[in-house]
């Protein structure tokens, strides 16, 4: 028993052929800040584009300019972004960009009473958070991010599946946060 169907890597309109559709919410975001220039830089640059005030009104746009999909007989559903490196998400890494990543930070951390242990060495400041801090700051980015795709994709298509990131994490519960989001 199988079930032939095009990844969202393939050419999936030279066949009749059930497929699905990459997006790239994040790295069309990062290009449009000007935050990126290939592919991949938006993944060094630990998800910043999530933190900018105008990345859910981004991601309804983007959605908007792709409704051809939400009527293709073949379209099984999408993939928002390829990959995401989730593991690169901790309130220390996070600590270390600036604008508005560190704002929404520290905001973080002022509104969830966080505490931390600091040790400054040759005059850098290394930041020492609980494991629990740092799983709930990483829950805490994963719906910063899947929110307001999940909502952009839902908003034009009620009918076709939304599907997780390859490349996720192992961490079941990165994997629990990102279920509240996806179909698959």
């Amino acid at each position: 028993m199988g079930f032939n169907t095009y990844g969202a890597a393939s050419y999936y309109y030279k066949e009749k052929k059930p497929y699905t559709f990459q997006l790239w919410f994040l790295k069309s975001y990062a290009k449009y800040l000007n935050l990126s220039t290939t592919t991949y830089d938006y993944y060094n640059d630990f998800f910043e584009p999530i933190f900018y005030p105008g990345w859910p009104n981004f991601c309804k746009e983007y959605m908007s300019t792709r409704l051809y999909l939400t009527v293709d007989p073949y379209n099984i559903g999408y993939y928002p972004d390829n990959e995401l490196p989730y593991y690169k998400l901790s309130l220390g890494e996070a600590l270390k960009r600036p604008g508005h990543v560190l704002n929404a930070t520290y905001k973080w951390i002022k509104d969830n009473n966080v505490m931390n242990t600091t040790t400054v060495y040759n005059g850098t400041t290394y930041f020492k958070f609980s494991t629990n801090d740092n799983q709930k700051f990483q829950k805490y980015c994963i719906d910063l991010y899947w929110k307001p795709v999940y909502e952009a994709i839902r908003g034009v298509d009620k009918k076709h599946m939304i599907l997780g990131t390859k490349y996720a994490s192992y961490n079941q519960y990165i994997w629990e946060t990102i279920g509240n989001w996806v179909d698959v």
